[in-house]
Order: structure tokens, then sequence, then C-alpha cells
């Protein structure tokens, strides 16, 4: 199913919601999206300053049992689950839990995919507005649409492949959209970040940002095109 809604969080508001009773699986994962923050924020917890990034939201697994009539094991299993197929990750102490949502920024970036996507209208010489036949425009929004749609799912495979939850800027949705303009498809750049994250030099995990990966650098070679003809070092010395 493509396309997406906006969800507000005071959908936590609705009486259907409030209504007492076990919440499912799905509710329980509505709520963790609804609860994390859209934005880094500092906020104090007790007597604790903590600083939040944004994706993440601070609970605690006595309170999330409350909110979805759970008991507490049911709650550490399903945050368990969770984690293991890489959509949170969370960090507990004896006083409170962080909950990051994993890939955020495909939940909530869609509007910095179309609008960093969009091409400004050419100016004319005349004050008359020209108008474009609604084929062509039917044809331009769904090769946008597509457009954007493997801007998302590329990104989405690179989070998960290197494990990280970067944000979906701007910066990068240029990057991406570039790289696919020049004629690169979906599965090339796939393949690029697979030999990106299986490179065995001792400092990559702590460059794995997305330039490395398929952007250029000034003075250096194409980290794109590096990544596609890389080549195992078995594969070398065979």
């Amino acid at each position: 199913m493509e396309g997406y809604i906006k969800l507000y969080r005071k959908i936590l508001e609705n009486k259907y919601w409030l209504e007492p009773r076990k919440k499912s699986k799905f509710e329980a994962w509505i709520y963790l999206l609804c609860r994390a923050g859209y934005k880094d924020k500092e906020l104090v917890y007790g007597d604790l300053d903590l600083s939040l990034k944004a994706g993440e939201f601070v609970t605690s697994q006595f309170k999330l049992a409350e909110v979805l009539g759970w008991d507490r094991a049911t709650v550490a299993r399903f945050l368990g689950r969770l984690k293991t197929d890489n959509q949170i990750s969370y960090k507990t102490s004896n006083k409170f839990t962080i909950i990051t949502i994993c890939n955020w920024a495909i939940y909530q970036n869609q509007n910095i995919i179309s609008s960093a996507t969009e091409t400004p209208a050419e100016s004319t010489t005349d004050s008359h507005q020209i108008h474009i036949k609604s084929s062509t425009n039917n044809k331009d929004n769904k090769e946008k649409k597509e457009n954007n749609k493997d801007i998302a799912t590329f990104f989405s495979y690179y989070l998960i492949k290197t494990k990280k939850n970067f944000r979906l800027t701007s910066d990068k949705v240029s990057l991406i959209d570039k790289r696919l303009k020049e004629g690169y498809t979906l599965d090339q750049l796939k393949q690029a970040v697979d030999s990106f994250v299986d490179d065995p030099w001792e400092g990559r995990a702590e460059h794995l940002d997305l330039i490395y990966c398929i952007g250029k650098q000034k003075g250096r070679p194409d980290n794109l095109e590096k990544w596609l003809n890389f080549k195992p070092e078995s594969e070398r010395l065979a």
C-alpha cells in the first residue's frame, strides 16, 4: 500500500484510545511513534537533565505497562522484539527508559523529500502563466512520486545496513536525488551500501555518513564509483 497520512498526537486523547482495555501490538507501535519527539530537546526528568534526539522519548516499562494494559514482562518482550527487528533501540536504567525510533526520518520527512526534489519553475518574459497539459502534469507527478519512493527506500536500506539512526536531511535527499538523476539505479545504490559497510577498514564504524558512501568529496575519487567497483580482499587475491 502506497501513500501516507498525517497522524496527530492528539489521537492519544481520543475516547476510543482511552477506553480501558488491553492494547494490541499495533496500537502499542502507534503509541511509540506518537510519543517520539520531532526535534532535539533538553528536558528534566525527575532530578536528571536529559538530552533527547529527534525520534526519542523517555518513559519507563512500568508506564508503558500501565498505558497499554500489559504486564511488564509483555512490555519487555515487545521492546525486545522491536529491537531485534531494528524498529527501535532503547536504553534502560532503574529510573527510566529512553526509546529511539529507528528510521525516524522515513516516518517524518516526506515533506523534506518533496521540497528538496522540486524543480523551480522557469521564469517567462511575459506576464502570462504557462499552462501545462494535465497529462504532462500527471506524468511529472508520477515520476516525482516514484523518485521520492526510491529515495525513501534507499535511505531506509542505508539505515538498516549501517545500523544507525541518521536524520534524512535536505542535503541527504539532494545527494540521493542527484545520484539517481545521474542514471544510477536503486539497486546500484544499494550495492554501494553493501560494499561500504563490508569495508574492513578499522575506522569505518566512525565514518558511516552518507557522503562517504555515495557522495563526491573535493579532490577525491567518486565514492559511489569506488564502492560499486569494490572487491573484497579475498577476491582481489584470487
